[in-house]
């Protein structure tokens, strides 16, 4: 026979009931309140401090985290209970809407004045692109779509879960009340919903953290989100934030909600739960928890990868451990125990009263805190611009201003504090990126970064590997190739480093020295930059050896694997120096020549020109710049004609010309010379036919191919230094005329 649902009436323990809308109260969980919040708040604070990084308390600190989960467990608990309550009893469930209107009340107003002063104000949070990015900050729908997936504030994306799950919760629970009257059967059905939510919450994120992050296109690796991974997230790296992948942190105190309410319903006691000791015991199990995901491999800095199943099981850690830290606030006496009261003491209760306020404002103070940093950029310093900034940024890092592990300000807010442009703040950065003194994270920022400390130990002779496409004395005849082979030799040499040439499959000589007792197989530089798809395939089966491209940059070479580096002429760098040497010589009128922006490499020589243009205040506009496309067959001499005719025809008459190569150059005075004009000044770019620009007294940019081969034979033997992933060379202003 059906067991009664128990009434209102029923004289069963001291739950307070009006209407089913007004659940049980619960003083301990104010002081849980106020554990979560500072937990996140140490977390944030060591992480952007780097302190976390620096410490021995590292491995602890980068664990708390957890207050996230603790946040969630609550918000399951208490918001769950009441829906809980009316459905092990006759009253009737709380109103959906009255309930979505307390939620609203209580969330909406503090964070949309928070996100408004934080943007519109203080401008320290950037809301996204046009009006969508606002739109869905203040609707907390950012996180699930790709263009704003990072921006407003960034510890929203808790928020934006926790307004997913009061949207959700009401749904599931009308869902989930059973039409018998037999208590035990809706037991049973909570018991089924709670595990379906768990294991629909663990599939969906075995499913995202195992998608493929790279892709092949026309026989090359990319990433997933090519060719705009700037703007673009990709889904896979978005979908964590969702609520399907953090409902089981919230079933977790769904399932405390069950247990109470039943237990409360039905009269039931249980000496464990009433004894002083349960709270010792949950707390000692949730400690145990917690030191345990402390030392599963998760790294300490929250922008390291690991693997899915690590991903996974710390979660379900976290979980439990938030679960065992919120049961003796369920169960038992509130007024026994030490822990229960210090719970109830009114400081820690008060920190847990403002804990929404914590976190709405502590990341954007902590960032302001951090980045309060002085720049002393002069204009009519001989010294580059982004040289000067790179320095006094070096400044602060050596004078500990800025920690290890320190995230830097992002391109922008360092171009508006220093009085640059953001290519110029871009290229400080990379400066320090290439000198090894900070590391990049896609999509994350850049960190000040430190010397590693491991190395390879023994005496065995060191040998690496020279990969090309065509044969040896081929590339030693070859202008750039032969110059790269010259510097790999050299510096081999000097480090006491045998090389090998691979003509053939890479794969078959590394297995042979790494084999050998005799010789420590160092690396491989990949002078084919065609062929990354090898390098890629290489990097992951043998992820402890170090692969170098050099030269050619490659579209999306930051999402190869971590262990192949690119060694490449800084394209940018060597555009803005010509570009600075031409203005300063008196120049204001000027225009720039190129073969059509097919490649990256004369892409960036532009948008170097761009930007010292913008520092120095001369006007760039879309007719600076003139292009065209280059035949098959055509020489880059006549594409040099062909460039200032169709510049000299539109009526333009600059005073001086910007050339992308020495050839165009070349073509250009040429065609000067046969048309009398001489009151324009020619420049090109690169140095690989020295005699050109010699005899013809032009001014050019030298790239420096040997210090490339020099730069890898560094990198593949000095495994003491952590070097960033892109290191570029600066090449050399060659100034004539």
């Amino acid at each position: 026979m059906a067991q009664p649902r128990i009434t209102p009436e029923s004289p069963i323990g001291p739950e307070l009931i009006n209407d089913g809308t007004k659940p049980k109260y619960f003083p301990c969980f104010n002081g849980l309140r106020s554990i979560a919040a500072v937990s996140v708040l140490v977390f944030h604070v060591s992480q952007s401090t780097g302190f976390s990084l620096r410490s021995s308390w590292g491995t602890y600190l980068g664990r708390l985290e957890v207050g996230v989960p603790i946040f969630f467990v609550i918000s399951g608990f208490l918001l769950y209970r009441p829906f809980a309550v009316s459905h092990f009893s006759s009253i009737g469930p709380p109103n959906k809407l009255r309930f979505w209107e307390r939620r609203i009340l209580r969330i909406v107003p503090a964070y949309w004045i928070a996100i408004s002063l934080m943007a519109y104000v203080f401008h320290v949070i950037n809301l996204g692109p046009g009006w969508q990015g606002p739109v869905t900050n203040y609707l907390f729908l950012q996180i699930y779509f790709q263009k704003t997936s990072f921006t407003g504030l960034f510890p929203a994306w808790t928020l934006c879960v926790e307004m997913s799950f009061y949207l959700l919760l009401p749904i599931y629970a009308s869902f989930f009340r059973s039409r018998s009257d037999d208590p035990s059967r809706q037991l049973r059905l909570e018991l089924l919903g709670i595990f379906t939510l768990s294991l629909a919450s663990l599939a969906f994120r075995w499913w995202i953290f195992n998608q493929p992050v790279l892709k092949m296109v026309n026989g090359q690796f990319v990433a997933i989100c090519a060719p705009n991974c700037a703007e673009n997230t990709p889904w896979s790296g978005i979908m964590a934030t969702w609520l399907p992948s953090r409902i089981d942190l919230f079933a977790f105190g769904m399932l405390l909600a069950v247990a109470s309410a039943w237990l409360s319903r039905a009269g039931i006691t249980t000496k464990f739960l009433d004894t002083r000791l349960m709270p010792w015991i949950s707390w000692l199990i949730a400690a145990g928890l917690y030191f345990w995901v402390c030392h599963i491999g998760v790294p300490i800095s929250p922008y390291a990868p690991f693997s899915p199943r690590i991903r996974i099981e710390e979660q379900a850690l976290y979980g439990l451990s938030a679960f065992f830290l919120v049961m003796p606030a369920v169960f038992g006496p509130t007024d026994q125990s030490l822990i229960r009261r210090f719970l109830r003491l009114t400081p820690v209760a008060a920190v847990g009263a403002i804990s929404y306020g914590i976190y709405l404002w502590h990341s954007p103070i902590t960032e302001w805190f951090m980045n309060k940093m002085h720049f002393d950029i002069n204009g009519n310093s001989p010294g580059m611009l982004w040289l000067q900034l790179k320095d006094q940024l070096k400044q602060h890092i050596e004078n500990n201003n800025i920690p290890f592990g320190t995230r830097l300000p992002n391109v922008k807010e360092l171009a508006e504090r220093a009085g640059v442009s953001v290519k110029t703040s871009e290229r400080a950065l990379l400066e320090l990126v290439d000198e090894g003194i900070c590391f990049r994270r896609p999509k994350k920022g850049t960190f000040v970064g430190k010397v590693l400390e491991s190395s390879i130990a023994g005496n065995r002779r060191k040998v690496l590997g020279i990969h090309y496409g065509g044969k040896a004395s081929s590339m030693e005849n070859d202008l750039i190739q032969g110059a790269i082979y010259r510097g790999l030799t050299r510096k081999a040499a000097n480090s006491e480093v045998d090389i090998f040439f691979v003509p053939g499959e890479p794969e078959k000589y590394i297995k042979q020295y790494g084999e050998s007792k005799e010789f420590i197989f160092s690396g491989m530089v990949m002078l084919h930059h065609e062929d990354i798809a090898t390098g890629i395939e290489l990097a992951l089966k043998y992820p402890d050896t170090r692969f170098i491209y050099l030269n050619y940059y490659i579209k999306e070479f930051e999402y190869t694997p971590e262990n192949i580096y690119g060694i490449f002429n800084d394209d940018f760098a060597g555009a803005y120096q010509m570009a600075e040497f031409m203005i300063k010589k008196g120049h204001s009128n000027i225009n720039i020549l190129s073969i059509h922006l097919a490649n990256d490499n004369y892409r960036m020589r532009i948008e170097g020109f761009k930007a010292a243009f913008t520092d120095r205040h001369i006007p760039f506009n879309s007719d600076t710049v003139q292009l065209v496309t280059r035949d098959k067959g055509q020489s880059l001499q006549d594409v040099g004609r062909k460039l200032i005719d169709d510049l000299l025809k539109k009526g333009t008459r600059p005073d001086a010309v910007l050339c992308v190569n020495d050839l165009i150059a070349e073509g250009v005075l040429m065609y000067l010379k046969e048309a009398g004009i001489n009151d324009i000044e020619v420049s090109g770019y690169d140095n690989i036919v020295p005699h050109v620009t010699r005899d013809k007294n032009i001014p050019t940019v030298a790239i420096d191919f040997e210090g490339m081969g020099e730069k890898a034979v560094e990198l593949i033997t000095n495994t003491k230094r952590q070097y960033g992933k892109i290191i570029r060379i600066t090449p050399q202003l060659i100034a004539r005329g």
